[in-house]
């Protein structure tokens, strides 16, 4: 009955309109061809390209800068958590979890092989390399240097793929979305063939990205040679290490196909990762790259020296002369998270709403050197007793620790790097303060 209806309308109508479509032969185009955007479209201005660019980065930086996402930060020994912590942001802050063994299979912390991931993220580097070329509003230079700065970030992919997973799927192009599932399920490759391919990624793209100092101010986040190099480095460490080079718990492990996924034991893989150390030095000093070095700003040799270790692992508005590749991080209020909680009539040093709740696990503490360059365990010229009280009056440490007080043995005459990073029992914070002033600030981490 209703479609009976309908024809009749339209029918009663026909007449009316047909002078009206004659007349104006695009009428029935409602959606004109020119707003239908597809991937041909974005790549035929700089503009859309460059947003296809920027969305390749987007699906890695959260996941490997992010200080609450990022495993690496909490997921290790270096770190221990309160109770506080691990009661109120377990699921935010996956690291915790897995640091306390309890990762599993079914639902992963930390999971990035996914489509919404890594595996995204590549897949839509892919599609970048195929589709710039056709970008007629860009000079070919520039063409070149956005590809390689594409190539170098698919290389990373691959290797934050890879240390998380060992043997992963390469994806040199990508499957159909219309292709049979058995295509869609490609197998795991071996080891050598992930380090291979993370390497002639960055050997395609390190001549075509420029040093460090000769990128545009936007594009500091992204790839420049050095950071390609130490990439490539970083990517035949691992193929090198005993966690890759000849794992005998993974020597059965195969693909769907029977290939062996860790190879034997290769002494040479260790010449090769050397070599590539090398090679990425030479080019962090061709490029200006230096070690922090040279402060004066604190009054004594040793303090300066702290400061300098201290700065090497900040940076201001990518300007660390130490770093090969600067990612900003997405958050910037999990900090709270990393100071040590301090009462409110010294917010002069510190803001009192900091949380606190992570600490240096004592394995930690105890791995730093001593003052001559050795472990504690090895160096018969330290301290007799590592847990009982002794007393420092070498003015070298003034300001560092209490001289001529009794401290804990642990916290004396250890190296520089462990009063950099520790703040310990009876030692000396030195900071500077909101009045613009450096002070020590005498360290009570006493219960109560």
């Amino acid at each position: 009955m209703m479609m009976k209806i309908q024809h009749i309308i339209l029918s009663g109508v026909s007449v009316l309109l047909f002078s009206v479509i004659s007349g104006c032969s695009n009428y029935l185009d409602v959606v004109p061809d020119n707003d239908i955007e597809t991937i041909e479209t974005t790549f035929e201005k700089r503009e859309g390209a460059y947003s296809w660019f920027k969305t390749c980065y987007s699906m890695i930086t959260m996941d490997i800068s992010d200080i609450m996402t990022c495993p690496a930060y909490w997921g290790t020994d270096e770190v221990v958590a309160d109770d506080y912590i691990r009661l109120n942001n377990p699921t935010v802050m996956p690291g915790i979890m897995i640091a306390d063994g309890l990762q599993m299979a079914q639902s992963p912390y930390g999971n990035v092989w996914k489509s919404t991931k890594f595996y995204g993220g590549i897949r839509y580097c892919n599609l970048f390399l195929d589709h710039i070329d056709g970008v007629y509003n860009m000079q070919q230079k520039e063409k070149d240097l956005w590809k390689a700065e594409i190539q170098a970030l698919k290389a990373q992919y691959y290797f934050e793929l890879m240390r998380r997973y060992g043997p992963i799927i390469l994806v040199p192009e990508n499957i159909d979305a219309a292709a049979s599932i058995e295509v869609m399920q490609q197998p795991r490759r071996p080891i050598d063939e992930v380090v291979k391919a993370i390497v002639d990624l960055c050997d395609l793209a390190i001549p075509k990205l420029p040093y460090y100092r000769e990128q545009e101010q936007n594009h500091y986040a992204y790839f420049s040679k050095e950071g390609a190099a130490a990439l490539k480095a970083m990517a035949l460490l691992y193929a090198a290490s005993p966690l890759f080079n000849g794992n005998k718990m993974m020597a059965d492990m195969k693909n769907k196909q029977g290939e062996r996924l860790f190879p034997e034991y290769d002494r040479n893989k260790w010449k090769t990762a050397a070599e590539a150390a090398d090679e990425a030095l030479k080019i962090a000093e061709e490029g200006g790259k230096e070690l922090v070095q040279g402060s004066t700003v604190w009054p004594t040799s040793m303090l300066n020296t702290i400061r300098n270790i201290q700065q090497s692992c900040l940076d201001y508005d990518y300007a660390n002369k130490e770093a090969l590749l600067c990612v900003r991080h997405q958050r910037f209020t999990p900090p709270v998270f990393y100071h040590f909680r301090v009462p409110e009539e010294d917010q002069d040093y510190y803001d009192q709403f900091r949380i606190g709740g992570f600490g240096a696990s004592m394995k930690m503490v105890e791995m730093f050197y001593t003052e001559h360059g050795l472990p504690l365990s090895e160096d018969k010229q330290w301290v007799a007793s590592r847990y009982e009280k002794s007393r420092e009056n070498d003015e070298r440490y003034r300001n560092v620790v209490p001289l001529n007080e009794e401290v804990l043995s642990l916290h004396l005459r250890r190296e520089p790097r462990f009063y950099a990073d520790i703040a310990a029992h009876g030692t000396y914070w030195y900071k500077k303060t909101v009045g613009g002033g450096n002070e020590p600030l005498y360290c009570n981490c006493l219960q109560g």
